[in-house]
Parts: structure tokens; sequence; C-alpha cells
């Protein structure tokens, strides 16, 4: 009797332990896919180390995200090129951060920034921003994050992130980035944090970390699992008392 009790019960919390498994790890994803484990071929200073600040625009394929759709992003994360050192920190000041759609196609967006912000645009991050322990080496380098005070759901589509700071701390800090921005992902940079134009399909394209908020199970998966759960609890009976 007492084996057959300790047998339900280690089921019933293996199941459990699965069924919550889900929520216990973030996912990233890298844009390009194609750098997540590769470094780029160049570097771009517009993220975190133009030192009297600008506007900059990265447009992301929806091709690059599909593993993230339905998902809240509440961290981007650049990585310094290979071969740099590391950083102990950097400030940005009167930083802020947008997320929203693309207005336009990855590859042809345009000088006008306003222009290219599309459907849902929300501000994920706004004042003074201080990374610390930026770590160089030979490379693929760990990204460091840009945590968001509120997160943004990503619903699907190409994907804008709109950056605007007025100084950084550390000048012409580069991050890792591919040159020329392409399709996949794509530029559009100014030399001002109050600019409303820039010039497009310039800039090299930094290497982006997505970090997204865990799943949390629906009340109708917890549902699914507790009837599992139930199921498995009567064929052990059944097998054991035979009822």
């Amino acid at each position: 009797m007492n084996r057959v009790k300790l047998l339900l019960l280690s089921t019933c919390l293996l199941a459990l332990s699965l069924g919550a498994s889900s929520t216990l790890y973030a996912d990233t994803v890298v844009a390009p896919n194609a750098n997540t484990s590769t470094n780029a071929n160049s570097f771009q200073v517009f993220p975190v180390g133009e030192a009297a600040g600008g506007t900059f625009q990265i447009g992301i394929a929806a091709s690059q995200l599909t593993s993230i759709v339905g998902q809240d992003i509440d961290a981007i994360g650049f990585r310094l090129p290979g071969g740099a050192s590391s950083v102990a920190s950097v400030t940005l000041t009167g930083f802020s951060l947008e997320l929203s759609g693309s207005a336009n196609p990855i590859g042809s967006l345009s000088s006008t920034f306003a222009s290219n912000i599309g459907a849902n645009p929300l501000t994920v991050d706004s004042g003074m921003l201080t990374l610390t322990g930026l770590v160089g080496g030979t490379g693929p380098n760990p990204f460091f994050l840009i945590n968001f005070s509120t997160p943004y759901l990503y619903t699907g589509g190409d994907l804008l992130i709109t950056e605007r700071y007025t100084s950084s701390s550390d000048s012409q800090l580069g991050v890792d980035a591919n040159n020329p921005p392409n399709s996949i992902v794509d530029t559009v940079g100014a030399f001002s944090s109050s600019s409303t134009t820039g010039t497009a399909q310039f800039f090299n394209a930094p290497v982006t970390e997505l970090v997204t908020t865990p799943a949390v199970p629906e009340p109708n998966s917890l549902m699914l699992l507790g009837t599992g759960i139930a199921g498995v609890a009567g064929m052990l009976r059944k097998r054991f008392f035979g009822k």
C-alpha cells in the first residue's frame, strides 16, 4: 500500500514539474540568427558609444524572430566585437528606447524616423542608463543587456527598435555588427538625439539579442495537466487495486 502511494505521489510530482518547467527559463534569440555563435564582420558605435549621442533605428526581419512570437520581450543585448577589450561600464544620458512594428520592409527603411514606426509603439525604457561588465575577448563575446522597465509583447512581423540618447561616457565604443546592413537587420542613424531624419541603409547592423519573459501556462493548459495527472493516477490505481 505505501509503495503504491509513493508511486502515485512521485508520478504526480514529476508531471507537475514537467508542466512548470517552461516557466523556469527565458527564451533568447539573436538577430541575425547566423551570428548566434559567430562574430560579425565589423562594429557599430551608435548603440552605446556615440559621444555626442544620436538617434538610431534597428529593423529586424520577422524571419529571425519566429521562436518568440507571442512572448514579452523584456531586454535587448549587444556584445563587444571579437578582439575588443573589456569595458568596466558605460553610461548613456537622456536615453530612451522604443519598440514597435516596422511600417517599412527591412532593407527599405525610410530616412524619416517616424515613417518607420509601425504598429504598437511602446517606450520600454528611458532616463539615464548605466551598463556594467562589458566583456571583451576573441568572441563571440557575451551579450550585455538593456533591461526594460516595461515589457513589449511581440506578436509577429518585422520589429523596429528606436533608440535615442544625448551623450555616452565612452566615446566610440563599438558593438559587434555586420557591414553592410541588409534585409535581415537594417539601420537608420543620425548624430543628434532630436533628429527627425537620418541616413538609411548606411550604418553597420548590430548583432542584437532579444530576451523574452518565460511563458506562463494558461488556465486551459493547467486543466489539461491536471486531467493528465488524474488519468495516470487512475491507471495506477486500477493496476494495483483492480478498480
